[in-house]
């Protein structure tokens, strides 16, 4: 009886719309296609690797340059750092004279690319399928007076977490603090006056972050993610767009030209200027990438392919296929709490790399083996190609959810950055990519608990009954989306 009262109290699900009905098209499903074919090819090596290297780069190119302002391009980013740092740099690093006892590919080219080129073309053609509603984001985010409150809220909840940092809550405080970047977001599609001023100080504040630690990845993702949804705001010009991916590449390659010597000045406990670093690299671009040892040093850095033929070559010779064994492990440590599993694992990934590669870190130096060599660690050439499939399809459907969310609540799109912030790295391994995703869903959905009246959802007096409570056309729909996630 209770549970025929609970099915009528709670909203029911609005139906999936198929393709069709939601304006999808044949065209929606293109990319994918295209991928598999390329996947397809590259497993039976029918066309050169140079040649479905340069045809994937530039599929992935097309789809983010005509998805930009229409659509959130977070998938496509994924899918454009897996291309480059497990199909560019491996053929670069192959194509280069440059040979290096450690920092080189352990299996010839063939071996190579017939596994990375089909799992990377499967995993992008995953990532690929159409999302419906992401076309639909830009709008959905829409009321002004609820956005520049939950703005500020989310700013003051990212100061909560810099002192949370510094009375040992880890990552925790970490999540927290990212929050600036979100706040950022929503305040400049609220269309707040202060939204530049807020928007360059939380970007200036990850510069200063990036300066400190010389750790630039995080900044050029979250700048990524940023330009993402200022684009989504209103249609850009062509010449908008060229101007922006040019830039995006002058700073990509400005920032690996001083790198390596800024991170050696930290080491030696010397204070760097990172911006006149910058500067006398930005001036001096073309001279800086003609040096020979520079371009080695950008190769090797680019690729982590030389890691997955390591694993290739190492496994099942001298350490035999895991078959499911580190992706059961991630699933209990992402959904044990690590009080009570004092022995759980962490997320440096020097476990794996060691096991599998048979390579020494020194204590200092974290490695990871990645997701596609973890892939082939696990399930060997076919297996793995169809587990990089299933990854890809996984993080499309999360991705999805959350723009369902969405239609609930904005808040969850804002928040889709935070989500997806190590999620997209290839580099990574599934137990780094598992645990951020459930601890950031974890705090998301915590805050939209605990802060009600931040997000919209305050709940009414009981005067007004249940039915009141789904009535607001403004911020929130019709249905809850905690109801939702519990049918």
């Amino acid at each position: 009886m209770s549970q025929v009262i609970a099915n009528r109290l709670l909203p029911t699900r609005p139906k999936q719309k198929t393709a069709k009905a939601s304006g999808g098209a044949a065209h929606e499903y293109f990319s994918s296609l295209t991928f598999l074919c390329l996947g397809l090819i590259g497993y039976y090596q029918l066309l050169p690797s140079s040649w479905l290297t340069i045809i994937m780069l530039a599929c992935i190119a097309q789809r983010i340059y005509f998805r930009i302002d229409r659509a959130l391009i977070i998938l496509e980013i994924a899918a454009l750092i897996a291309i480059l740092q497990c199909v560019v740099g491996p053929l670069l690093m192959y194509e280069s004279a440059f040979v290096h006892h450690k920092y080189m590919m352990y299996v010839n080219p063939n071996t190579y690319f017939s596994f990375a080129i089909p799992a990377i073309c499967l995993f992008v053609a995953a990532l690929c399928l159409p999302v419906f509603g992401n076309t639909n984001i830009g709008i959905q985010i829409r009321d002004s007076k609820q956005m520049d409150r939950l703005g500020w809220y989310l700013l003051a909840i990212s100061l909560v977490g810099i002192v949370g940092s510094h009375i040992g809550l880890g990552f925790f405080a970490y999540l927290l603090v990212q929050l600036k970047y979100v706040a950022a977001i929503c305040l400049f599609m609220s269309n707040n006056r202060f939204r530049w001023p807020v928007l360059l100080a939380v970007l200036f504040s990850g510069y200063l972050t990036a300066a400190e630690y010389g750790m630039f990845h995080e900044l050029l993702i979250w700048g990524s993610f940023v330009g993402s949804f200022i684009f989504l705001h209103k249609k850009r010009s062509h010449a908008l767009k060229i101007t922006v991916f040019a830039s995006a590449i002058i700073a990509v390659l400005t920032i690996q030209g001083v790198k390596a010597e800024y991170r050696e000045a930290l080491a030696d406990g010397k204070t760097p200027n990172l911006t006149d670093a910058l500067l006398g690299v930005l001036w001096s671009l073309e001279s800086v990438y003609e040096d020979k040892d520079f371009q080695h040093l950008a190769v090797t850095r680019l690729n982590q392919g030389w890691i997955v033929s390591r694993v290739m070559q190492y496994v099942p010779v001298y350490e035999p296929y895991a078959k499911g064994e580190t992706i059961s492990t991630t699933i209990s440590a992402s959904l044990t709490p690590r009080f009570l599993k004092s022995n759980k694992e962490g997320a440096g990934g020097r476990t794996n790399f060691v096991r599998f590669t048979g390579l020494q870190l020194s204590a200092n130096t974290s490695m990871c083996i990645g997701t596609l060599g973890e892939a082939y660690a696990n399930f060997g050439k076919d297996g793995g190609i169809l587990m990089m499939l299933v990854l890809g399809g996984l993080l499309n459907k999360a991705f999805a959810y959350f723009v369902t969310l969405g239609k609930f609540n904005g808040y969850f799109l804002l928040c889709l950055p935070l989500v997806f912030l190590q999620v997209i790295k290839s580099e990574t391994e599934m137990i780094v990519i598992t645990n951020h995703f459930v601890k950031a869903t974890i705090v998301i959905l915590l805050l939209y608990l605990i802060l009600p009246r931040a997000f919209g959802s305050k709940r009414k007096s009981k005067r007004t009954g249940f039915k009141n409570r789904h009535l607001n056309n403004g911020w929130r729909t019709k249905a809850s989306p905690i109801a939702m996630m519990k049918q």
